[in-house]
């Protein structure tokens, strides 16, 4: 299984991920998470199957949300559960917020500095 995050720019902005099974048997439940919480909000999110010749089918599912302040540090990922109780679980991608900063300081003549701030998570 595998999840593939587009680059996210920023609070207030979108972020799409992708969670995709390998082909099997029959179709899988996705569930998606933003730290310990499930995502249940549907509008939120698609899914989709594909079969293949040999009758296999791979399911797929995104998710596209608004990124926000609360956001910072929280994990994405998606499980996929079978009917016969086996999980799996995708890898975990953290949000994690660069902070720019500008501080001018005023002298007998203006300076700038450039300070990044990474904030821990």
């Amino acid at each position: 299984m595998t999840v593939v995050a587009e680059s996210m720019t920023g609070v207030g902005k979108h972020i799409l991920c992708f969670c995709q099974t390998n082909y099997c048997f029959a179709p899988v439940n996705i569930t998606w998470y933003k730290g310990l919480s499930a995502i249940s909000n549907l509008t939120m999110l698609t899914f989709t199957l594909d079969t293949s010749s040999d009758g296999l089918v791979r399911t797929k599912s995104s998710l596209r949300f608004t990124v926000t302040d609360n956001d910072n540090c929280q994990e994405i990922y998606c499980t996929a559960s079978s009917i016969d109780g086996e999980r799996v679980e995708s890898e975990r991608y953290r949000i994690q917020f660069f902070w720019l900063a500008i501080i001018l300081s005023l002298f007998l003549s203006i300076s700038f500095s450039l300070v990044i701030f990474l904030k821990q998570c």
